[in-house]
Parts: structure tokens; sequence; C-alpha cells
């Protein structure tokens, strides 16, 4: 049976307050907590290196990215002319490749604001030359 839009596969779906099963297994872990730990890090210790690589893990944080060393705001010229900069940092290194993706769908974004402001801005013309009376000769 074709599900129908507007309608719920499962419209009584899960009750309220009904934990999710990560939840339940984190309260059945939590009693536990300290000798878990205890144990990863001493099976770390005795060469498991895939405990000793979840014990790094753990204990060193991913990088947060740094301050950019190039900004949407701080590039000059067009759109694509940013985009091109942004590419080029990429590639000289002074960004990563993730820092350079996020740079770029930033401008992307503001392209999009670019063509949404003047294509309001063309229609609210358009709109006010049909609203005037014509000129009588």
């Amino acid at each position: 049976m074709p599900y129908r839009k507007g309608q719920s596969g499962n419209p009584r779906g899960r009750p309220k307050g009904t934990p999710d099963r990560r939840t339940r297994l984190f309260q059945e872990l939590v009693p536990y907590g300290e000798e878990l730990v205890t144990k990863a890090v001493s099976m770390a210790l005795e060469g498991d290196s895939q405990m000793l690589a979840l014990c790094i893990n753990k204990l060193i944080p991913n990088p947060r990215p740094v301050d950019q060393s190039v900004s949407v705001s701080t590039l000059k010229g067009s759109l694509s002319e940013k985009g091109d900069a942004v590419l080029r940092a990429m590639a000289n290194g002074k960004l990563t490749p993730t820092e350079a993706s996020t740079l770029v769908s930033t401008l992307a974004l503001q392209a999009k604001l670019v063509e949404t402001d003047e294509l309001t801005k063309r229609i609210e013309v358009l709109e006010n030359d049909t609203q005037k009376p014509p000129a009588s000769a």
C-alpha cells in the first residue's frame, strides 16, 4: 500500500517519553563507567592498538578550525574572483580543503542573495511601470 501525501506511515509512532536505544544503552553503562575506563586504559597500555587509538582519540580532541588567514570580507573583486582566490589559497596551503569548502559555500550563498535581491528590484520596477497611467498625447 503506497503512502498518501501528508499521512504518516506510522501515525501512532513511538510513545512520548520512550528513550531511544542509545539513551537506554548509555544509562546501562553509567554504573560501570569507571571500571570500563580503567580496563580500556590497561588494555591500551598492554599493547591493544585499537584500544590505544580509542584512548588517544578521546584524550586529544579534534582540532578546531583555526582563524582563517583568508575570509570572505577581505577578498576583493567579483564573486567568481573571490572563489578563485579561495582556491589559490587552498592550493598554496594557506587554507585546508575544509576551510576552502566553507568559504566557497559562503560565496555561493552570497551569490544567491545578490541574485534574489536583483530580481526583487527588477520585479518592483516592472510592477511600478505597469501601475502608472498611460501618458496622454
